[in-house]
């Protein structure tokens, strides 16, 4: 026989509170005595505890699995079986919450309304702050710094990937080389964020190629940039319980899935423009995924070998040289 719907809701808040203090008695479905009449009446969740583990308490607790959500008239409702009950504390979980009145009306009396969330995105108060998830994807830049003497005859980008670099007696393409530094680069921008800077920074190195010493040499900026993606509210999935009386939260956050074969994260989470901050994160920061690494050779080949050389002004002194 398949459980009530309503039954599974009141099942799942007792598990609940009951997983929040092992030492308390959570008795789910029971019935308590009348405190005017002394007649047995059915209750959702009794809790009996003990505050400070020396003050005794008890809870009632009324489980709402209603398909709109409770109003005030709800709440006069509550607060007649709650008073019956007899308890020390009075607390509502409503499967599809409260509207605003309720919500006023239940404070003023002292009374808790709770939502409880199952794996569920967060369709609650925009009160509530949740930590950050970002997610950091990294990006690559190359430039060859002005003035580019004629001699070189390069046009486009494979054409200067062909190149060929000797270092220790061992030859291999340019285009190697300028991986080899980028990675260098990448390295040590995740190393730093691990040591407590938290977030990867940008960075930038100087490669300095000489094959021909009858040439000028050639200069090639490269640049390691990361895109910053943060989640969208709407794609957390949170399990746990929010109490609209103090507005908090307690329970699991969960981000997005996260694509690790894209240079994209995918759904569910957005780029954004500036690298998070206290202000931009009043809720802190829950998680910082770093992505590091990949097909940089294979990407510069298809992306930006058959282009134009970017040629741009620099000042090579303010870069690190490799």
């Amino acid at each position: 026989m398949t459980t009530p719907k309503w039954k599974e809701f009141e099942m799942a808040v007792a598990k609940f509170v009951a997983a929040l203090d092992p030492k308390a008695s959570v008795k789910h479905n029971v019935k308590i005595p009348d405190a005017h009449t002394g007649t047995p009446r059915q209750r959702d969740v009794w809790v009996e505890a003990r505050v400070c583990q020396h003050f005794p308490v008890t809870v009632y607790i009324s489980c709402k699995r209603e398909a709109r959500s409770l109003n005030q008239q709800d709440v006069d409702a509550f607060i007649g079986e709650f008073i019956s009950s007899g308890a020390n504390l009075g607390i509502i979980y409503s499967y599809s919450g409260f509207g605003e009145r309720a919500i006023q009306k239940a404070k003023t009396l002292g009374i808790s309304c709770c939502r409880l969330f199952e794996n569920e995105p967060p369709d609650i108060p925009d009160t509530l702050l949740f930590s950050s998830f970002h997610c950091y994807t990294p990006r690559i830049s190359l430039s060859v710094i002005a003035p580019l003497d004629p001699c070189w005859k390069l046009i486009s980008w494979n054409e200067l990937f062909k190149l060929e670099v000797c270092e220790l007696d061992i030859r291999k393409l340019l285009i190697d080389k300028i991986v080899e530094v980028y990675f260098e680069g990448e390295r040590e921008s995740v190393k730093q964020a691990r040591n407590g800077e938290f977030f990867p920074g940008n960075w930038a190195r100087l490669l300095k190629y000489v094959y021909d010493t009858s040439k000028y040499s050639l200069q090639i900026m490269i640049c390691g940039l990361w895109n910053i993606y943060e989640a969208r509210l709407e794609a957390y999935l949170i399990e746990g319980s929010y109490n609209f009386l103090s507005g908090e939260f307690i329970g699991t956050q969960f981000s997005p899935v996260i694509d690790t074969y894209s240079s994209h994260p995918g759904p569910g989470w957005t780029l954004i423009n500036k690298a998070p901050t206290a202000e931009l994160t009043k809720g802190g920061i829950k998680a910082v995924c770093i992505m590091s690494g990949g097909n940089v050779k294979e990407s510069l080949i298809e992306k930006l070998g058959p282009k134009l050389l970017t040629i741009e002004e620099i000042d090579p002194n303010q870069l690190k040289t490799e």
